[in-house]
């Protein structure tokens, strides 16, 4: 699911150290969608309203099916079962074999609203036999996963763009209010609220304060961000608060979740990947990127696996300060977080396609496609380049041809 589990600790127990294009599938839209990874399959939605599972080691299409509405969010996968929510404002069960359907339900999250930022809706998380999910109408919504049926539903008077959290029992979450953003605790049994923390909101000139990060739940503690610059360490029994981050030179909505590992947490901070300590806040070191930061970056056996708004893809060396290991590269910018799993690194991206980078240099990658509209090739590209290195050999032939024709013949000296 979204971030890896229900706590969103987004850590795998390997990835790969280069990256190398193993297989690329084709979709109708934009994959805002970050892939989830179970059992050998691939699942992951497009903005051309279907969900997809693929092969992970092929990316080949095991099943697609169409929901009402353009698809941004994560899907999750528990039990045999697929979780997805559409703009059509339901949230889908499919079973994640066949892709057949076991119910959907209405989340209301069909409203019209204007993004200040990135078209990101709420991820279901699941657990204990129920799916929360948080909605644009403001409630965050506990269904139950075998039947759909709305168990409860806690109303907090702002649209919720992030992911819930799921741990011991509990439901965490923040919500776009009014004058503040609001952290929420709730009892996942009851939807009863246990406590409820104030993130004031960093003003930016870009205007807006969508509360986008989602929140991660690690040693005591719960992480969450505020709209623009600013990360908070909250007591997850109390509500109390442990230590902020706050930068001011922050003009940058923040879409991220931080990692928590080991007792460092990472965080993104404007072009920055920073490590803290997890208990203090202190930071540990920081390495600048000089790339646009904004999706949830991931983490596997001392790698940070990041996309860029830059068309890159890295992985930094926490064990040596976030160095450079290496850098991958994509057609266009990906709002997609990258999903670790079998040593590859799976993610979507906004031109179309679902990409598998691998450890191992393999050539030319294979390509899979939901249509007959397949991105230009490597065959193709080859037919272009030798059609015209023939039209430049014939011109050049001609131009000389005609050179010969109008050259006067020199004359020839009496003997």
């Amino acid at each position: 699911m979204f971030r890896a589990d229900p706590a969103h600790s987004s850590t795998a127990a390997q990835g790969p150290s280069n990256l190398t294009i193993d297989w690329k599938f084709t979709t109708d839209g934009s994959v805002i969608s970050s892939p989830a990874v179970v059992n050998g399959i691939v699942y992951a939605g497009s903005q051309d309203k279907n969900v997809y599972a693929l092969d992970a080691y092929s990316g080949k299409l095991i099943w697609k099916y169409a929901t009402g509405g353009s698809i941004e969010d994560s899907p999750a996968v528990a039990d045999g079962m697929l979780y997805i929510e559409s703009d059509d404002g339901y949230l889908y069960c499919l079973n994640a074999q066949t892709g057949a359907l076991n119910w959907q339900t209405s989340v209301g999250s069909n409203l019209h609203f204007t993004y200040a930022n990135l078209m990101l809706t709420s991820s279901p998380v699941v657990s204990g036999g129920l799916v929360f999910i948080g909605s644009l109408d403001g409630n965050l919504y506990a269904l139950n996963a075998n039947t759909g049926a709305v168990m409860w539903k806690t109303p907090t008077g702002g649209p919720i763009e992030c992911s819930p959290a799921y741990s011991d029992g509990a439901v965490y979450f923040t919500s776009q209010l009014p004058s503040a953003g609001m952290l929420y605790k709730l009892d996942a049994t009851t939807g009863n609220i246990a406590w409820n923390f104030t993130i004031p909101y960093m003003h930016s000139f870009l205007g807006g304060t969508e509360m986008l990060g989602s929140p991660c739940v690690a040693a005591g503690m719960v992480f969450a961000a505020s709209d623009f610059g600013a990360y908070y360490a909250v007591n997850a029994e109390t509500g109390e608060l442990v230590w902020d981050f706050i930068n001011t030179r922050a003009t940058e909505f923040i879409v991220s979740s931080p990692i928590y590992e080991n007792g460092n947490l990472y965080i993104l901070d404007i072009f920055n990947i920073a490590c803290l300590n997890a208990a203090n806040g202190r930071e540990l070191w920081s390495a600048y990127t000089g790339d646009e930061l904004y999706v949830s970056p991931s983490y596997a056996d001392g790698k940070i696996y990041m996309a860029t708004s830059e068309r890159h893809i890295l992985i930094l060396d926490t064990t040596k300060n976030g160095e450079k290991i290496a850098t991958g590269y994509t057609p266009s910018s990906s709002w997609s977080s990258p999903a670790i799993a079998n040593g590859m690194l799976y993610i979507g991206c906004n031109d179309w396609n679902i990409y598998c980078f691998t450890e191992g240099i393999t050539g030319q990658p294979s390509s899979a496609s939901s249509s007959d509209n397949v991105a230009v090739g490597h065959d193709l590209v080859l037919v272009v380049v030798g059609v015209v290195t023939v039209a430049i050999v014939a011109l050049f032939a001609a131009s000389y041809a005609n050179k010969k024709k109008t050259e006067k013949p020199s004359a020839v000296k009496p003997s």
